[in-house]
């Protein structure tokens, strides 16, 4: 029996398992999406533990503060066995005010900046872009970690720093990054298929020093919101109050997702569902995320850009500089 003892923004848990899943973490901790991970052998005062034996069972079992999953090992793999932890990972951080919020976030002078927007909606494409070319930092990409004060502030803690890219959004909006999908293997997470060709499914994962961009190393203060659609074909760039339904409702399946386990099914080395896990969710958790989805929409002055990739970062930044703010307000 192996134990390790995982740790991510200040949430700990011990995992126990037949797989010693150890090296496995230690090599992948910057691609895994627990952000700021840190893998150890020594014991900590861990809260939750998850349990996995190689067992024919192929059952799972749940509790307010574990899993236990017993499955046969050889149709298993360890990156499958460490993802299900998040469900327990996100109840802590609920309890501690803080919820893994699908999104993308940049900071500039000490403000941070919220990139929202569906899966190809181009939130990547513009943090990269705003970080190379105009001297923002990232905070994340993909999960960021929102924490509600007692002043009813919303500050971005951390979050997932590697970038999935797509070569096709690659090719059209930054393609003096191409070089990266020189010699590179298509992300095994993202697709098991190895003849992929096209490149609107070639998508690989890099880390932020690879494309020279600088991260954010502090909490960070919230201080704009965007739902983004880069569309390199647009002339014009389209700058709208965001506060519609089908916004709200994305800000609020996005709030939603990690605690209620709605991405978090455990699947074998096959990507085939294998056991049920159970939302963590409570009325409490309820009155959090509201407060921050009422944030996120109003006081953040939620808007929605659209149009090509030069126009959309040129105007996020413009709204960081003062000068240049006052200037395009008076359009």
């Amino acid at each position: 029996m192996s134990s390790v003892y995982i740790e991510s923004c200040g949430v700990k848990f011990k995992y126990d398992s037949d797989i010693d899943v150890y090296d496995f973490l230690k090599t992948h901790q910057d691609t895994i999406e627990f952000p700021n991970l840190i893998i150890s052998r020594e014991e900590n005062d861990y809260t939750d533990y998850l349990l996995y034996r190689d067992d024919f069972d192929k059952k799972i079992k749940y509790y307010d503060n574990g899993i236990e999953i017993f499955f046969p090992k050889e149709n298993l793999n360890a990156e499958s066995l460490v993802y299900p932890a998040s469900v327990l990972i996100e109840k802590r951080r609920h309890e501690q005010s803080c919820v893994t919020f699908h999104s993308a976030c940049i900071s500039k002078n000490n403000n941070a900046v919220l990139l929202l927007g569906k899966t190809g909606s181009g939130k990547t494409t513009t943090a990269i872009n705003l970080c190379r070319n105009y001297n923002f930092k990232l905070v994340s990409n993909d999960r960021t970690i929102l924490k509600l004060d007692k002043n009813s502030d919303l500050s971005a803690i951390d979050g997932t720093k590697f970038l999935f890219l797509r070569k096709e959004s690659i090719k059209r909006n930054l393609p003096k990054l191409l070089f990266v999908f020189e010699n590179r293997k298509i992300d095994s997470n993202y697709s098991n298929d190895k003849k992929i060709t096209d490149d609107w499914s070639r998508k690989i994962r890099v880390l932020p020093d690879e494309l020279g961009i600088c991260l954010e190393k502090h909490s960070v203060p919230i201080k704009q919101t965007y739902i983004i659609h880069i569309d390199e074909t647009q002339k014009e760039l389209v700058v709208k109050n965001g506060n519609t339904l089908a916004n709200r409702l994305l800000i609020w399946e996005n709030l939603n997702h990690s605690i209620r386990a709605t991405e978090t099914v455990i699947r074998d080395k096959d990507y085939n569902e294998i056991g049920y896990l159970p939302s963590y969710d409570s009325e409490k958790y309820f009155k959090l995320k509201q407060e921050m989805a009422m944030l996120i929409t109003t006081k953040l002055n939620l808007q929605y850009l659209s149009g090509n990739i030069k126009d959309v970062s040129y105007y996020i930044n413009s709204m960081h500089c003062e000068k240049q703010k006052e200037k395009i307000l008076k359009l």
